[in-house]
């Protein structure tokens, strides 16, 4: 596969591939006897995050489907470990002030205060369960999770939240990870800032979070 089918140049598919052995418990043993190699392993993976089907990956790489999802799962374990983790993480101390925003009068106001971006996107998905499909049911028509991530300006990203359910707002979904220390959501100081935290508090949550209940199989936080 060339590099724009992979997301990336061949040097970089090929140390992330070696990190997840290396570092992160990625075996590759046995693998080989379903005719399939780490490298391979990891295409079918990204070929899956690019959005296409399962059905499709199958024929891309004449592979069973349980073959491929086996596969996958794997990495995904792999990244669950700490790879993610140890990705989006801040570059800078959060107490510094981007020279990006010392070079653009428009962000003046926010010098001092400001170390990124956020945003957040409904991604559809498909539930096992047909009772699970109220839970994620979202403004957009169908089930999907709201996936909520930060960026920094040096155009890295720091943060990022799956999984919740497609109910939630993307204010209701910062509130959460801003003050719940778990999600371990980057911020100048250790704890949360107490005129954050009433300001936050000032607002109504759009869903009415005591009926939305937990779904902690199923959200997983990726930080």
């Amino acid at each position: 596969m060339s590099g724009p089918a992979l997301c990336m140049p061949k040097d970089t598919f090929a140390k992330i591939v070696q990190e997840l052995q290396g570092i992160y418990g990625w075996s590759s043993s046995g693998m080989k006897n379903d005719g399939v190699d780490c490298f391979e392993s990891f295409a079918m993976f990204m070929y899956l995050l690019r959005g296409h089907s399962n059905r499709r990956t199958n024929e891309r790489f004449q592979h069973l489907g349980d073959t491929v999802s086996r596969h996958v799962h794997k990495i995904l374990a792999c990244m669950r470990r700490g790879f993610t983790a140890n990705k989006l993480k801040p570059t800078r101390h959060q107490h510094e002030t981007h020279e990006y925003l010392d070079r653009h009068d428009f962000y003046k106001p926010f010098k001092g205060n400001c170390t990124g971006a956020i945003d957040g996107t409904h991604v559809m998905i498909r539930c096992k369960k047909k009772e699970d499909e109220k839970r994620f049911f979202s403004r957009k028509g169908y089930a999907t999770q709201n996936i909520m991530a930060v960026c920094d300006f040096d155009l890295t990203f720091v943060f990022a939240s799956a999984g919740w359910e497609g109910i939630y707002y993307d204010y209701s979904i910062f509130k959460r990870c801003v003050l719940n220390p778990r999600y371990r959501f980057p911020q100048p100081e250790p704890d949360v800032d107490p005129e954050l935290e009433d300001r936050l508090d000032e607002r109504d949550d759009i869903v009415d979070e005591d009926h939305v209940p937990e779904m902690n199989d199923v959200r997983n936080n990726i930080r």
